[in-house]
This record gives structure tokens, sequence and C-alpha cells, in this order.
């Protein structure tokens, strides 16, 4: 059951969200929602249960590294099955290169539950920027497989948004990079190159930049993206990243309407396999966000056989 806006979520207590990526880059839209949820009144429940699965089959053998769509595609469905296992009343697909796979799945015309991907909040997300700046042009940052898609780019030329401000940028690996050192030199020196080329591809004539961030993991880099724009342009940019947008879309649909009833309690699990080597750097950006968040990585519970 596929949706493009999160729908109010009613008569649950409690409530379980699964939200997956391929990778740790969705962990932050599980620490945004902690974040935003912790402290709030009036919701539809009383407490909250957030999973986090990594659907990475292995670290050597991303989504972006398979050579046939149809490998991914198959890669993914079983994913999606293993989530269903733990009874999620919501799905949650924290991620560009497996949300623009999702329509394609076997789980898509049999899933029970909703299910909300991060494209469609990305682009309602840039369609309202377009609206407050007509003159502007938006550069799309994603990996390999999101841009070779073009989901983004013929959604956006559907909604009426000129193709010729509309800039695509692939980032191989770059992903990969973050995950190991979000602030390292190879981390920074790929953004600083995507950044470059995109600028060399912007059409003239325009007075504002969008640099719309399609990997939830550059939110983790956004700085340097920022920074290298800064460095190449006098024209303002805006960063927008969809991981906020899915956010705000997943809150919105489980807060209440003024009860006055107290804040839910929240409780996080990563169920994955992960890569000891990439918890720390990860878990030191969840920690300004959303403490617990970080802490259920360092303590996740690995799963050989999730998928």
């Amino acid at each position: 059951m596929r949706l493009r806006s999160c729908k109010p979520i009613q008569n649950l207590n409690p409530i379980r969200i699964g939200v997956t990526d391929s990778g740790l880059g969705g962990l932050s839209v599980v620490a945004g929602i902690a974040s935003e949820l912790q402290h709030q009144k009036g919701c539809q429940f009383e407490s909250l249960k957030l999973l986090f699965f990594n659907a990475l089959p292995a670290w050597d053998n991303g989504y972006n590294t398979m050579a046939r769509k149809q490998d991914k595609i198959r890669t993914f469905n079983r994913v999606l099955f293993g989530i269903d296992a733990f009874k999620p009343d919501l799905i949650a697909i924290a991620c560009n290169t497996l949300s623009v796979l999702y329509d394609h799945t076997g789980h898509c015309s049999n899933s029970k539950v909703p299910v909300l991907n991060i494209v469609d909040a990305g682009i309602q997300m840039v369609r309202k920027w377009k609206e407050k700046n007509p003159n502007g042009a938006m550069v799309i940052f994603g990996t390999q497989t999101t841009i070779e898609a073009e989901s983004h780019l013929i959604r956006l030329i559907a909604r009426g948004i000129e193709a010729d401000c509309i800039v695509t940028i692939a980032c191989p690996n770059l992903q990969n990079h973050i995950q190991t050192d979000p602030a390292g030199q190879k981390t920074q020196s790929m953004i600083k190159a995507a950044v470059q080329e995109a600028i060399t591809k912007l059409p003239t004539g325009i007075d504002r930049i969008a640099a719309v961030l399609c990997c939830t993991h550059y939110g983790y880099s956004q700085v340097f993206f920022k920074k290298n724009f800064k460095g190449l342009t006098t024209l303002p940019v805006d960063i927008l990243n969809p991981n906020t947008a899915m956010i705000a879309d997943i809150c919105n649909s489980i807060k209440g309407a003024g009860r006055n009833s107290p804040a839910p309690a929240i409780s996080i699990e990563v169920l994955s396999r992960l890569e000891e080597a990439h918890i720390e750097n990860i878990a030191r950006q969840l920690k300004e966000v959303s403490p617990p968040t970080a802490r259920a990585l360092q303590e996740y519970r690995r799963v050989e056989n999730l998928f």
C-alpha cells in the first residue's frame, strides 16, 4: 500500500514504525522522529516503537554495485517481507535508492500496511521551494541508481517545473565514504567535485539555488555542500534535505488533535547486520539530535538472517 503522504494513524497503541535504508543514513530519520515526539503532548498513542533495518545485504554488495536492476528489486523485496515479520504499522523507506525501486517490488502490490517513501517527500519539498523561488534552479544530488532512474526529474517536470532549471548530479560511492567518516578527506573531496560539476551545469539568469540532498546519508555532511557552494558562487544557496520532510510527514500523522495526553514513551531498536567500524562516527552525528537513537545504534541487535 504505497502512500504519497502519510495519512493520520489512529486507534493503534502502541504504534510500531519500521524505517529502512541501504546503510545508516535513514537513522537520521529515526533520530528526527524521536526528537520531535519526545516532548509532544496530545499524541494519538501512549507508546511508540521505532525499528530500524539496514537493507544492505553486505557492506561490499550494495544496491549501487549490483549490475542488474532486477537483482536490486529482488533483494529489496526480500528486505520488505523480512520487515513485515516484525509487524510494523507503517514502513518508511528512508532511502532514495530504494524508494525508486519500490513500485517494481511484489511488496508494493501485496503490503497490508502503509508504505511511505522519501522520494515523494522530497518532491513536495522541492515543489514548494520552486513556488517561492520561480527564478531559481535546483541541483539534485544522489546515488548512481537514484540519478539514473530519473524519478525526481520526471516527477518535477510532471508538476510543471521546467527541465532546464533542474540539474542532476550522480555521486558514486559518496554514501559509503560518508558512512565511514562524514567529515573525512575523501568525503570532502567528493562533495567538492560534485558541487564544482553542478556549478558548470547551472543555467544562466537564475537568482537562487537549491541543493537537494537526495540520499539520506548526505545530511550527515551537508555542511560541506554549503561550504563548497559558498566558495564557488555569490548566489544564495538553500540546502534542502528530504529527511526533514519525511520526519515532518510521519510526525504530523501521529500527533493528536489537541488532547492533553502526556508525551509518548518512545523505544528504539536497530536490527541489522552492521560494520562495527561505522558505528561510532554515525553515533556521534545522531547524538546531537537524539541520544537514544545513538545509543540504539551502539547497542544494535545483529540479526544474521534478517532477510
